[in-house]
């Protein structure tokens, strides 16, 4: 891993026509002024998330037995409802097909009887 100490201490090799050496050297300060603030930064991200993990462990083991049990109970308890709501909604299609299909059942008794009381003879069977 390139520290910023290297950034640094990097020399180049003069060439004929070669880059502006100030340039270079102030390219290369800032790339090592960000790359450290970066680090710095990192090392710091680390060190929170190594004190966040053991506050998190010290609390898992701090809640009673009868809380986790519950915390898990609850999330059974979403997969079940998720669940029956899917079952519920399967039911109620099949209700809702059958009421239709009694509707139409009904209906076509209906046409039947008021053609018999008119006198017209029954269509025949099968019909639609």
């Amino acid at each position: 891993m390139i520290t910023p100490q290297d950034i640094h201490e990097q020399e180049f090799k003069s060439a004929f026509r070669g880059y502006d050496k100030d340039e270079v050297d102030a390219f290369l300060q800032a790339v090592a002024d960000s790359y450290q603030a970066v680090l710095a930064e990192s090392i710091n991200l680390k060190d929170r998330l190594a004190q966040l993990e053991n506050q998190l462990r010290q609390a898992a083991n701090q809640i009673p037995p009868a809380v986790a049990g519950a915390v898990t109970a609850a999330t059974s308890a979403d997969k079940s409802v998720a669940e029956l709501l899917s079952y519920v909604k399967e039911i109620s299609a099949q209700i809702i097909e059958t009421a239709r299909r009694q509707a139409e059942l009904l209906l076509q008794e209906a046409a039947l009887k008021a053609r018999m009381g008119a006198g017209q003879p029954p269509p025949p069977p099968f019909a639609r």
